[in-house]
């Protein structure tokens, strides 16, 4: 007969901590993990401009909330390209939405605040500001999620 097995009570893998809804965020995972990403999603969107127009995607174009500035840079890219760069779009704001979230609950202030991951400009702050804050203890997420967490997923679903 086996023994039973526990739970792993670790760290999250890091797949989870990125990409899932649950995970536990650090701020120095948080940090790590966006400037990380901040940096691919730029030097790949930059490339694919360059490869497909010839024009060059400077970081204050791409940190700009304009999408003129955008939408200037690649003129005469095909629509397929658009549509690609849309969902390429969609996965990094749903790993920034998500992670903020997390992180701002695990520095012991509402998660609601990691909303504010969708507003221009005051995003960049937000971003600076989770990443200085320290952990604070909080309950671990449980599932089936309750309260205020139910809800906030539920808005993000």
């Amino acid at each position: 007969m086996l023994p039973a097995l526990d739970r792993y009570s670790g760290p999250a893998p890091l797949t989870s901590r990125i990409l899932g809804a649950t995970a536990e965020v650090d701020r120095s995972t948080y940090a790590a993990t966006g400037f990380g990403l901040a940096g691919l999603k730029y030097l790949s969107e930059a490339g694919a401009i360059y490869a497909l127009t010839g024009n060059f995607f400077d970081p204050l174009s791409f940190l700009s909330p304009l999408m003129t500035i955008r939408l200037d840079v690649m003129a005469g890219v095909d629509g397929i390209w658009l549509v690609l760069l849309a969902l390429w779009n969609l996965l990094f704001a749903w790993i920034g939405v998500s992670m903020s979230v997390r992180r701002a609950r695990n520095a012991g202030i509402s998660p609601f605040w990691g909303l504010l991951f969708f507003a221009p400009l005051i995003n960049f702050l937000l971003m600076i500001v989770l990443a200085l804050l320290p952990t604070r203890t909080t309950s671990r997420l449980s599932l089936p999620l309750q309260g205020s967490d139910r809800l906030m997923w539920s808005a993000l679903m």
